[in-house]
């Protein structure tokens, strides 16, 4: 049985919840939010009408295509999820995100820690593309997930006439928006595959297995070029309240390619990983664990390690459920329910005897007790790790080194900046120790392996940017010599050349003898090093480039070290990050860490 996951996002109003709850229940929506009560959690999120948090939805299909959940035998109450898993050879999971620009941090956690096939893109055709929609946008393209635009009420016109053909404008607007920023390079000139027949949802659903055929390719070859995700959009125009376009989206639902088949990379024999995402208490159980397999497979009675929780907790799997039914084992790529027990330690463990480092265990953490509760539900990016793997025993990360790129700031990052990182289910404040150059990092990276030429070390001591203090090439009769692009040694730039510069002094480093010079007044006249020195020192003194602090730019690219403010994480190399400030500021992905 395929298991597949897909993350429902878009402003605040667009339909979200309501186009999950006619999918699910079958029945069309009265204009008045009767689809969506069948989606919200909470009384508040009732009453208001407005989603603050995560909620999962299941959706059967049949070998037929039929939506298992629309059954007459299950629509007198909510079905369970047993019920539907039963009789069904696909199952897709679908998370309700909040759309409002508050509960931002909810929506960005639900999508990197549940880790979905498909992003499901939801905009309202009336009032089109608003800011949390590029916001929701520019999160997946970081994560590379595949995109599905679905726009709603296109049977509404707030009032407006339509036009003399039958078409509604504002749709009209909507869609040319969408496609121009999903053609723009920013999303990777994306093409939107319009969807109006069950002819089209094939074609869309052949377009998606060659890009994610072509995706897989190229992570393999790591000299290629990686698309941020495929290149096709399935597009739907759809309406909750009369049900045009439903059949579609139904139809695409059910045929929609599996994305985990087409990884790179067999994470199914790897060691096991299970991201833990949410704890909750249910009586007669004690603590419940809810995540998602990674890496690997898990069985009961498995022994495993629990963390980081100021060290490891050595636990025994007692139950699983797979999608709200019991299982022996759960495999790499589903999610699942778990209880877990703690394991008493041996004598051997407590003692401080020779032999290889291991992890530092905790010995006194219960995962049933009320207080190991309290703690377990305040802490995001647990892990479940196999607790066999004496080669390589987990740790905690205290710092790692990321390539970021910044999106967008007021006035770009330096040293000591605090975002909150998100990095699958890790969530917590960050501070930046260093920003270093892309060229810089490899240099470095070079002459650490010791494979570098002299010339690269040399460079690495040598700072970027000499000070105005250093002493100018001279000619063999003693007089400094200065360098003007396109013109002879020591000629002085015409006017209609060069701007005019005050007393520039412009020192870079060049692959012959090391140093270019330039110094010009604003005249355009040579001047000496003395001159320029002096005025200098009557501006304020010299800077000293040593001093220049390093800085990001928005669209800057470089390597920058975080460190965890308040606790180790466990994190891996080549995991993706996003850290933001309020709203997404930039994207990255993990290089290196560092094991505390």
């Amino acid at each position: 049985m395929e298991s597949l996951r897909m993350g429902a996002v878009g402003e605040e109003g667009s339909g979200k919840s309501t186009l999950i709850g006619v999918l699910a229940s079958g029945t069309l929506d009265d204009a008045r939010g009767l689809a969506r009560m069948k989606v919200l959690r909470h009384n508040h999120e009732v009453e208001s009408g407005r989603t603050s948090s995560i909620s999962a939805t299941l959706l059967g299909f049949d070998g037929d295509g039929q939506v298992v959940n629309h059954r007459k035998s299950l629509l007198a109450r909510k079905p369970l999820q047993a019920e539907i898993v039963r009789d069904s050879d696909r199952v897709l999971t679908v998370f309700d995100c909040a759309g409002h620009e508050k509960y931002l941090k909810t929506t960005v956690f639900g999508i990197s820690a549940n880790d979905p096939d498909y992003i499901l893109l939801v905009i309202d055709a009336n009032r089109g593309i608003q800011k949390m929609t590029r916001e929701h946008l520019g999160v997946a393209l970081a994560l590379q997930l595949p995109l599905v635009v679905v726009i709603t009420k296109c049977d509404v016109a707030d009032g407006q006439a339509a036009a003399p053909d039958g078409s509604n404008p504002r749709l009209a607007r909507t869609w040319a928006q969408v496609q121009r920023i999903l053609r723009s390079p920013a999303a990777g000139n994306r093409k939107c595959l319009l969807v109006r027949s069950y002819d089209d949802v094939a074609g869309a659903c052949r377009a998606l297995r060659n890009d994610l055929a072509e995706a897989a390719a190229a992570a393999a070859d790591d000299a290629a070029e990686t698309r941020a995700g495929p290149g096709a959009v399935p597009c739907f125009h759809v309406s909750n309240v009369t049900g045009a376009g439903l059949g579609f989206l139904r139809a695409f639902l059910a045929q929609c390619p599996h994305t985990r088949a087409y990884k790179g990379f067999d994470r199914a024999e790897a060691g096991l990983e299970v991201r833990l995402e949410d704890v909750f208490h249910v009586e007669g159980e004690g603590t419940v664990f809810s995540g998602s397999v990674r890496a690997g497979a898990i069985e009961v009675n498995d022994k495993l390690l629990l963390g980081p929780l100021d060290g490891w907790v050595r636990v025994c799997v007692q139950s699983i459920h797979v999608n709200g039914v019991p299982s022996r084992r759960a495999l790499c790529g589903q999610a699942l329910t778990l209880t877990l027990s703690a394991v008493p330690a041996k004598a051997s463990e407590r003692g401080s005897g020779a032999g290889p480092p291991r992890p530092k265990l905790n010995h006194s953490f219960d995962p049933n007790s009320r207080r190991g509760l309290k703690l377990l539900r305040a802490r995001k990016g647990l892990v479940l790790l196999d607790a066999r793997r004496q080669a390589d025993m987990p740790s905690g990360v205290r710092e790692f080194d990321a390539e970021v790129v910044l999106l967008h700031h007021p006035n770009g990052i330096v040293s000591g900046y605090e975002p909150v990182i998100h990095a699958e289910s890790v969530q917590q404040s960050a501070r930046l120790v260093e920003i270093i150059p892309v060229e810089t990092y490899e240099k470095r990276k070079r002459a650490l392996s010791g494979g570098s030429a002299d010339e690269d070390v040399a460079l690495l001591k040598a700072p970027r940017v000499r000070s105005g203090g250093d002493e100018p090439p001279r000619d063999v009769h003693g007089v400094p010599t200065f360098s003007t692009p396109g013109l002879p040694t020591n000629a002085a730039p015409r006017a209609d050349e060069a701007p005019a510069i005050r007393n520039t002094h412009v020192i870079s480093d060049s692959e012959d003898d090391g140093t270019t010079w330039e110094a010009r007044d604003s005249d355009g006249a040579e001047c000496s090093v003395d001159e320029v020195e002096e005025e200098e020192a009557r501006e304020g003194g010299a800077d000293e480039s040593e001093d220049e602090e390093e800085a990001i730019l928005p669209g800057g690219k470089a390597i920058c070290r975080f460190r965890f403010k308040f606790r180790p994480e466990f994190v891996v190399p080549g995991t993706k990050i996003l850290f933001r400030e309020g709203t997404t500021r930039g994207v990255g992905q993990i290089i290196s860490v560092k094991n505390i």
